[in-house]
């Protein structure tokens, strides 16, 4: 929350705001601090960034919301796909007839110092150190 803080430190002095009171001031800090640790704190940031560029007075807790929003909504719906295809990939792996055991078997040397292995129906280039003989 402190970075958060300090953030909002240097937005209230980059911009116009009402005289407060000391005590209101680290009121209204700590207060927006503690709400804007909801974000990373490169989204609190460069909202807080954009804020002091693009306008003259200390915003609202809404408007720095809204640039906070805009911030994660990129990495919010990646997240989302993300789970989306990792979900599909353990339906398929559910779905799946059951793998055969885990052994290499060794089959010819295609070139010195290395073999072919097979897992399955997938043929896998191996060091013989990596391959069970048989």
């Amino acid at each position: 929350m402190l970075r958060h803080a300090k953030a909002l430190g240097c937005l209230k002095v980059l911009t116009v705001a009402k005289h407060m009171m000391a005590e209101d001031l680290a009121l209204q800090i700590d207060t927006m601090a503690s709400e804007m640790t909801e974000y990373p704190l490169d989204v609190a940031r460069d909202a807080c960034r954009a804020w002091a560029r693009a306008n003259k007075f200390f915003p609202s807790w809404a408007e720095l919301r809204e640039l906070c929003e805009d911030g994660v909504r990129f990495r919010r719906a990646l997240a989302r796909e993300l789970r989306r295809i990792l979900d599909g990939l353990d339906q398929e792996a559910e779905a799946a007839p059951a793998a055969p055991p885990a052994c290499a078997v060794w089959e010819d040397t295609p070139a010195e110092g290395q073999g072919r292995a097979r897992r399955g129906g997938l043929a896998i280039l191996v060091e013989p150190s990596d391959a069970v003989q048989r």
